[in-house]
């Protein structure tokens, strides 16, 4: 295998002359661990997202890989609502709003609720 401008070359076993390329974010992708996000485990959806980013960054996982993966890291109810809203959810911007609105703000309370 050769090292070639961002990607894995590998030579063709038939001609030789030609490689086949492998995309090394394809191929990241495949072997990265990255625990999903559970809305059912009490994670805090800020502090996985930040996770989440700083795994991608590791791995030089762009935005479209995120929003293209995102659904194999979600478990549950957060699964759910994103396919829910699938046609709404275009950017990975969009996913974090998402998903910071879905997992913050309702469990934050008015105190004039209680007055």
């Amino acid at each position: 295998m050769n090292l070639r401008s961002g990607k894995i070359a590998k030579m063709n076993e038939k001609t030789k002359d030609k490689p086949d390329e492998y995309d090394t974010t394809r191929q990241a992708s495949n072997s990265i661990s990255i625990i999903p996000f559970d809305p059912n485990n009490s994670m805090n959806v800020n502090a996985w997202l930040k996770y989440f980013n700083d795994k991608c960054q590791e791995y030089n996982l762009d935005d479209k890989w995120k929003i293209d993966k995102i659904t194999t890291y979600l478990k549950n109810s957060s699964l759910t609502e994103y396919v829910n809203s699938y046609d709404a959810i275009k950017t990975w911007e969009e996913c974090t709003s998402f998903l910071t609105e879905r997992y913050i703000f309702p469990y934050l309370v008015n105190l004039s609720e209680f007055t």
